[in-house]
C-alpha cells in the first residue's frame, strides 16, 4: 500500500502559492524596466512571466528543490536568454558579475513576505545596503507583506500567544487515493517579532503523519521598515493596499480576503529627488 510523503519543500509548493494577482500586479509593476531582479524567486511564479514579458530577470533563492523546477521551465520555455537563476542566500549574494555583465537593475522585487524570511533587520539591512551599488539611480525596489502593527499592538507587554493548532485542516487534498489533510499550529512571540508556524500533513483516515514543515518569520513593524531601508541608503516612498494596483480591483477573489491585506511597499534610492 503506498503512503504519500512529503518534503518540507513539497508542503511549501502546495501551501504558498502566493495569490491570484500577484503576477498581474509585479508585471505592471516591472513596466518600464529592462533588468529585474527577483530575489526569493522559489520555482519562478513571478520571475518567469516576466522573462516572457520580454524582461532580463534574474532570480535569487537558496532552494535548489525550488531552482531545479525553475530552470526546467527556463529550458522548456526557451527563456535561457532571458531568466538567469542563481541558488544564494538572498542576503549574501554576489551580484558583481551579473551586474557588470548586464549593466545595473532598475528593479527589484522581494514578492510575497519574503522580506519577512530573511531572519531579522539585520540581514535584511545587510541584503540592502549590498544591492544598493547594483541600481540604477531611478531604480524600484518593490515588496509586499502583511501589516503587523495593529496585530504586534494587540500582545499585552512581553505575553506570546499560545501555540494553537487549527481545530480545521488549512488544506487538503487527494493522493494515491487517500485524502490528506493539513494542519496548521502557530505560535507568535511579541518580544522576538517572530510568528512561527508548523505545519503537518495527515492522512485523514489514519492521522498518520507524512510530511510537515516549519515557517518562520521575523516581522517588521512600519517604523521598523523606515530605519531598516534608511540604514541601506533607501527611502520607502510609497504603500499601497492590493486593490489600488490592480487593473480592475473588483477581480479580487472575495474568499482571499485576509491575503488580500497585503501591502506594497515602494523604495527608492535616497535623495533620488533632491
Amino acid at each position: 500500500m503506498h503512503i504519500p510523503r512529503y518534503t518540507s519543500n513539497e508542503l511549501y509548493r502546495r501551501l504558498h502559492v502566493g495569490h491570484p494577482t500577484d503576477i498581474e500586479i509585479y508585471r505592471r509593476l516591472s513596466s518600464g524596466a529592462e533588468r529585474v531582479l527577483d530575489l526569493g524567486c522559489g520555482w519562478g511564479r513571478i520571475a518567469l512571466t516576466l522573462a516572457e514579458a520580454g524582461y532580463d530577470v534574474v532570480g535569487v533563492d537558496l532552494e535548489e528543490e525550488f531552482l531545479k523546477e525553475c530552470r526546467e521551465q527556463v529550458r522548456v520555455r526557451g527563456l535561457a536568454s532571458r531568466l538567469h537563476v542563481y541558488q544564494a542566500d538572498v542576503c549574501a549574494v554576489v551580484l558583481d558579475h551579473y551586474a557588470q555583465a548586464h549593466g545595473p537593475f532598475d528593479r527589484v522585487l522581494l514578492p510575497y513576505n519574503t522580506l519577512y524570511a530573511l531572519g531579522g533587520a539585520e540581514r535584511v539591512t545587510h541584503c540592502l545596503s549590498a544591492l544598493v551599488e547594483h541600481l540604477t539611480p531611478e531604480a524600484e525596489v518593490w515588496f509586499d507583506v502583511y501589516d503587523v502593527d495593529e496585530y504586534h499592538a494587540s500582545f499585552d507587554g512581553e505575553e506570546d500567544s499560545s501555540a494553537d493548532e487549527e481545530q480545521d485542516p488549512t488544506a487538503s487534498w487527494e493522493d494515491s487515493g487517500k485524502t490528506v489533510d493539513v494542519f496548521e499550529l502557530s505560535q507568535a512571540s511579541c518580544a522576538l517579532q517572530q510568528l512561527t508556524v508548523n505545519y503537518q500533513a495527515r492522512i485523514r483516515e489514519t492521522g498518520q503523519c507524512v510530511g510537515e514543515q516549519t515557517l518562520r518569520h521575523d516581522y517588521l513593524l512600519s517604523n521598523d521598515l523606515d530605519i531598516v531601508f534608511g540604514a541601506a541608503g533607501l527611502e520607502l516612498v510609497g504603500c499601497y493596499p492590493r486593490s489600488t494596483l490592480l487593473a480592475d480591483p473588483s477581480a479580487l477573489p472575495e474568499e482571499r480576503e485576509e491575503e488580500d491585506e497585503q501591502l506594497f511597499y515602494l523604495a527608492e534610492l535616497r535623495g533620488k529627488n533632491t
